[in-house]
């Protein structure tokens, strides 16, 4: 259970806002949310000595001029959790933003639950990134069968990163694949190997950025 939490949301739109924070709250217990309005609050609340779990950032907001501004965002903050809430589903600026170093993008059109279990994934530690977009403008592993990627060949094993990008966890993509966990650990590890990463991030971020799904 995710509890004890502390997350800032920092969007515009204040009845946005508000209702995010009371889902939050709702859903995850003894979690503190503080709220801003514009990227000079954002970028203030950051600089304070207060502690986020989670940052949840709109991109179009007084003073964000989208992945450029969040690029230099990240720049200054490279060890905050970073997370992308946007009403903008445009498969080529979560690209963008994932190439600055995001830790997730939701987009405002989910339901609330699936915002809060995209939400849980991310402050368990797993990037979450909306496949169901990014799917409809890139191919999948299953699709083409293979690929390549710095002379090394993908195949269809390497299913296991698209449920990766997709926020599984390790279990959850077992289920899927009806493999046992330990199995879809030697899989991740061979993927990791074959993308040249070392973790399930930069897996994400290298998966993305070249199109391999």
């Amino acid at each position: 259970m995710i509890e004890n939490k502390s997350i800032l949301i920092v969007d515009d739109h204040e009845m946005f806002r508000d209702s995010l924070a009371f889902l939050i709250k709702k859903s995850f217990t003894n979690t503190f949310v503080d709220t801003g309005e514009s990227y000079a609050t954002l970028v203030a609340k950051l600089r304070s000595s207060q502690s986020f779990n989670v940052v949840l950032i709109d991109l179009n907001m007084p003073g964000m001029f989208g992945a450029s501004t969040f690029e230099q965002l990240r720049a200054e903050f490279p060890r905050h959790c970073l997370v992308v809430v946007s009403g903008i589903n445009d498969p080529e600026q979560i690209y963008a933003v994932m190439r600055s170093g995001a830790n997730g993008y939701i987009p405002k059109t989910m339901s609330a639950d699936g915002l809060m279990k995209a939400l849980e994934l991310i402050l368990s530690g797993v990037s979450y990134f909306p496949m169901d977009l990014i799917a409809r403008h890139t191919s999948t592993f299953s699709g083409k069968g293979e690929t390549s990627f710095n002379g090394q060949v993908l195949t269809a094993k390497e299913d296991v990163i698209e449920l990766l990008v997709a926020g599984h966890t390790n279990k959850e993509i077992g289920r899927s694949l009806d493999i046992e966990e330990v199995t879809v650990k030697a899989r991740l590890k061979q993927a990791f190997r074959k993308l040249g990463v070392r973790n399930r991030a930069q897996a994400v971020r290298v998966a993305l950025e070249n199109k391999l799904l």
